[in-house]
């Protein structure tokens, strides 16, 4: 055998290795603790993946992205509100643990015409990743938490008096 030959050996076993060792680190799909992952097998749902590693089947399964964002305003010192996009583009992992959403101060009128300053804090929670995922088509929480925060608020108002 010659140098030659014996440097082309060499350079297939390497590159054969290297590939198979790639094809055992994309089997291996490791979930923080309050993370859900949802894998789908050849672009169907196949499974839910919880907290712990797990070993899933390289060019079949994979991590199904979604893509979220939402609107959040701050008021700024001089009274003015400045309003900020948030956005979550080819996301794999869905958090399980709550999210805390901190809306600015909004002013309310009511249905007897006094003038309230509400201040609110939204929590929630995906409880059903699976339907999150596959049945909501623009998961954005604020806007119509908004909208019914100002409702509810002045419905309180007018019935505590």
């Amino acid at each position: 055998m010659d140098s030659t030959s014996m440097a082309i050996a060499i350079a297939g076993g390497v590159l054969g290795v290297s590939l198979v060792l790639a094809i055992v680190w994309s089997s291996v799909v490791i979930v923080k603790e309050r993370e859900v992952m949802i894998i789908e097998r050849i672009g169907r749902f196949h499974t839910m993946l919880t907290a712990g590693v797990h070993f899933i089947f390289p060019f079949m399964d994979t991590p199904k992205k979604y893509n979220f964002r939402y609107w959040t305003a701050q008021n700024a010192g001089d009274g003015s509100l400045s309003v900020q996009l948030v956005e979550g583009k080819n996301l794999n992992r869905i958090f399980a643990q709550d999210i805390i959403l901190d809306f600015p101060r909004q002013h309310v009128i009511t249905k007897d015409n006094a003038s309230v300053l509400i201040d609110a804090v939204l929590s929630f929670k995906v409880v059903n990743p699976r339907q999150m995922i596959y049945s909501c088509q623009h998961p954005s929480v604020p806007q119509c938490y908004e909208a019914e925060l100002a409702k509810v608020c002045t419905e309180f108002a007018a019935s505590s008096r």
